[in-house]
């Protein structure tokens, strides 16, 4: 049970506080970067956005949750060492739920889905507890750049302020696609897609990004959310990067 002093500073937390945290950007030393195929990328570390999430929600404030009944393991091919010896390649997907209460009352959920590879079955454990990191990293971003947003977009979002009701936009936040509209399933790495909006209008996006850079035009996608490609030849390809090791330094374990 949260402390007498944890419930005071929980209280004491405004719509004003959080919403001036949110706009601020992560500091320049808390910003990592990691080469992942032959790119260089930027992110933020699962103890950093923990952090953060308890200087602007309050502790005890906000929860995360696995839906580890929908959790996806893809197999990849077999792997082989340069003495001949065979190792298992793969990734797991693991959906992440993220709960904040706000004052007011008021209660936020936001979801995404944590996407780590392995080499060597001795690594799987490791690679599901990273998709635990993932996916609460990326569902906190849904806040905007205080949690990264724009390490993953790759541009400054515009994110509006949080209502009352702790509703919030941004510049490209996630649309919302037809409820008879099927998400398809990246025919590269397996996981889901999810309906994003980026300079150029709408597209379906690999939610396995940035192991998996796999994108769909949105008229190549049938409402059964089946993909039919303009040009066959130019299906979507495994990325190599998906052979890179798991990174252990970002897993707060």
């Amino acid at each position: 049970m949260p402390s007498e002093k944890i419930k005071k500073q929980a209280n004491e937390i405004t719509m004003d506080f959080i919403n001036t945290k949110l706009a601020e950007k992560p500091v320049k030393e808390n910003i990592k970067q990691r080469a992942l195929g032959g790119k260089t990328f930027s992110y933020l570390e699962g103890w950093y956005i923990k952090q953060k999430a308890n200087e602007i929600f309050g502790v005890g404030n906000w929860g995360v949750k696995c839906v580890w009944e929908q959790m996806k393991h893809t197999q990849f091919t077999i792997g082989k060492r340069q003495d001949g010896s065979q190792y298992a390649r793969g990734q797991y997907a693991v959906p992440v739920e993220i709960t904040v209460n706000l004052p007011n009352k008021v209660v936020v959920t936001h979801a995404d889905i944590g996407v780590t590879a392995y080499n060597g079955e001795t690594n799987v454990e490791t690679a599901i507890k990273g998709c635990v990191t993932d996916g609460m990293k990326r569902a906190f971003s849904h806040f905007g750049n205080s949690f990264g947003l724009s390490l993953y977009s790759g541009e400054e979002d515009s994110i509006q302020p949080l209502t009352p009701s702790g509703n919030a936009g941004s510049k490209n936040s996630t649309p919302t696609p037809n409820p008879n509209q099927v998400a398809p399933t990246c025919k590269a790495c397996g996981s889901p897609m999810s309906l994003r909006t980026g300079k150029f209008g709408q597209f379906w996006g690999c939610n396995g990004y940035p192991n998996c850079k796999t994108t769909y035009q949105t008229n190549e996608v049938a409402k059964d959310g089946s993909y039919n490609p303009k040009k066959q030849d130019n299906d979507p390809q495994q990325d190599d990067s998906l052979e890179q090791k798991v990174n252990v330094e970002d897993i707060p374990f």
